[in-house]
């Protein structure tokens, strides 16, 4: 059975997530989810508590509907988000993860992370 892996970043919703819908779209395949928090990350950015909070909170929801959904939602803490992307190279190896699914994030960063992800290190995640 394939395993397809939607990638959460700030998406934090069941609803309205095209990344989500793509990956459920077929019956014979399982999903599963992931977030990765970038605390140090967070912090360069100026994210305030309030907001970290949120992201949190969200969290907590929207794995309880992901649940209802049979979709088991997994969590890992990194620093940055270069070490992010390695987390992620690991865990679709690991899960052996055949598509990945994730919506676009238009901030330079974010954007900056997608491009690595894209170019260099999903041949290492799916070779």
């Amino acid at each position: 059975m394939k395993t397809n892996l939607v990638w959460f970043r700030n998406d934090l919703r069941v609803y309205d997530n095209a990344a989500l819908y793509n990956a459920c779209i077929s019956n014979d395949e399982k999903v599963i989810g992931l977030f990765i928090s970038t605390s140090k990350q967070w912090r360069d950015d100026f994210f305030s508590p309030k907001k970290i909070s949120f992201i949190y909170h969200n969290l907590i929801s929207l794995k309880e509907e992901l649940l209802k959904l049979n979709i088991h939602l997994h969590y890992h803490d990194s620093t940055d988000f270069l070490s992010s992307i390695d987390y992620l190279v690991y865990f679709c190896k690991k899960y052996q993860i055949k598509n990945l699914f994730y919506n676009y994030q238009y901030e330079i960063n974010e954007s900056n992370r997608d491009n690595l992800v894209k170019k260099n290190y999903l041949k290492k995640a799916f070779v």
